[in-house]
């Protein structure tokens, strides 16, 4: 297939663009603080994962369930959105390849399993809606990308 019959490219985010990940932040100085968080979020409570990723559930019911008190609350909260606004690409190597394809007409859009504090805070902080053509975030559509039904993926349908 030629350039010139694409329409769309969809760019995956996490260990394709960026493997950078929630409540890791090089800049924090409380790398024990972020270890107990990763723990209680992704380990404590992994069934709320995919309502999560799924826009069932926001980033204040996640902090609510891995926090003990107000304080922790307001501190994790910190840290995660820190993490988020802190992410980075792997390469920068990608971007003229990307504006090479929209110059072209080619509509590129990252399309990734996530989270609300994603679209919150990494995609202004990166700037990621003047990169791309659009970000689709499965928060957003109620869909993870593996979401099937009928046979169909849900996440792309629309």
């Amino acid at each position: 297939m030629t350039n010139s019959k694409l329409k769309i490219v969809f760019v995956d985010w996490y260990k394709t663009l960026s493997s950078s990940k929630f409540f890791v932040n090089k800049k924090d100085p409380q790398p024990e603080l972020c270890k107990i968080c990763r723990h209680r979020t992704f380990v404590e409570n992994e069934p709320l994962l995919v309502p999560w990723k799924s826009g069932k559930i926001f980033k204040q019911d996640i902090l609510n369930a891995i926090s003990r008190n107000r304080k922790e609350y307001d501190a994790f909260y910190s840290l995660l959105k820190a993490s988020c606004e802190n992410m980075e690409f792997d390469s920068d190597a990608f971007l003229p390849k990307i504006e090479r394809l929209r110059s072209k007409g080619v509509k590129v859009v990252v399309a990734t399993d996530n989270f609300d504090v994603f679209c919150d805070y990494s995609v202004p902080s990166l700037r990621l809606h003047e990169l791309f053509d659009d970000v689709v975030s499965s928060h957003q559509v109620g869909y993870v990308k593996s979401d099937v039904r009928n046979g169909r993926l849900k996440f792309f349908e629309d």
